[in-house]
């Protein structure tokens, strides 16, 4: 599976013992249509669990912590954990898309279409994938204040 891989990638392999290889299958979830259900709020991968492929899934996590903590600060705690849901949810869904779209062009298996993505990938502009990560990136939320 490794061997068009650059050095060393297939000599770790072949000197690895095969029991000791670990597989496993990455899982994300469909989107929840709540993140929330009376006092109680998921967070993280309990909320949103995505694929890695926008390298995302510790960032949401801790975005979910900051906004839901500055919302404590703020609120009484059930309008703080219904805030938390209309806050969080498109932007979790859009990145959970994103992410499963990235995936599924990534694990392209077709001896026709793999080397087309390849070269597509390949001649995407610079600006259109700084644009692309830019919306990823792109984040507004209430900062964490801590009390004097």
């Amino acid at each position: 599976m490794f061997s068009g891989f650059h050095d060393p990638i297939p000599e770790i392999f072949d000197r690895t013992p095969a029991g000791s290889m670990i597989w496993t299958d990455i899982l994300d979830l469909d989107p929840m249509p709540a993140f929330t259900r009376g006092r109680v709020a998921l967070l993280g991968d309990a909320a949103h669990a995505v694929t890695p492929d926008l390298g995302q899934g510790a960032g949401l996590a801790i975005e979910d912590a900051a906004v839901l903590a500055a919302l404590f600060g703020r609120h009484p705690i059930g309008q703080a954990i219904r805030e938390y849901d209309k806050r969080r949810l498109e932007r979790a869904h859009r990145v959970a898309s994103e992410s499963r779209f990235y995936a599924g062009v990534a694990q392209l298996r077709n001896p026709i279409v793999v080397p087309l993505r390849n070269l597509l990938v390949k001649s995407i502009p610079e600006r259109f994938m700084d644009r692309q990560l830019d919306s990823v990136l792109d984040i507004d939320f209430e900062p964490v204040r801590i009390a004097a």
